[in-house]
C-alpha cells in the first residue's frame, strides 16, 4: 500500500489529533507530518524530495506569513497542483490558489470530514 503523505502546517497542539482520528475515519492511508509553522514547512517543502500529496494550513498562526508558504508553493511546479485545506477563523480568504479547500477551525468533526473528502476529490 503506497501512504500518502499530508503536511500539517499548525502551531495548535490540538490540530493533529483531531486531523488523525479523521484521517483515521475515512482514509487509513494517510501519514500525518505535522511541521509546526510556516517557516519549517517553506524549509521541508524546499529540502526533501518526498513531496507532500496534500497540505493542511492554519491561516490564523499569530505572527505568521502565510502567504509565503503560499508563494512557495506557486513557485513550484511540482507543488502547485497539490491540494490544500485552509483552517480560517472567519470566512474565507482571499488567494490566488485555486486548488484550496475552506474550513473554519470551529468546524465540527462531521464538517472535518466532508473538507477532507471534498480536499481527496479534487
Amino acid at each position: 500500500m503506497v501512504l500518502k503523505l499530508g503536511l500539517l502546517i499548525s502551531d495548535d497542539p490540538d490540530d493533529y489529533p483531531i486531523f488523525y482520528e479523521a484521517f483515521d475515519e475515512i482514509a487509513k492511508d494517510v501519514v500525518i507530518l505535522n511541521v509546526g509553522n510556516n517557516e519549517k514547512a517553506i524549509r521541508y517543502l524546499e529540502g526533501n524530495d518526498r513531496k507532500p500529496d496534500f497540505l493542511i494550513i492554519d491561516l490564523s498562526m499569530p505572527g505568521e506569513e502565510t502567504e509565503q508558504v503560499f508563494k512557495a508553493i506557486r513557485s513550484a511546479p511540482a507543488l502547485a497542483a497539490i491540494p490544500k485545506l485552509a483552517l480560517v477563523d472567519h470566512g474565507p480568504v482571499s488567494t490566488p490558489d485555486t486548488q484550496v479547500v475552506f474550513i473554519n477551525k470551529s468546524a465540527d468533526f462531521v464538517d472535518l470530514k466532508k473538507a477532507l473528502r471534498k480536499l481527496f476529490a479534487g
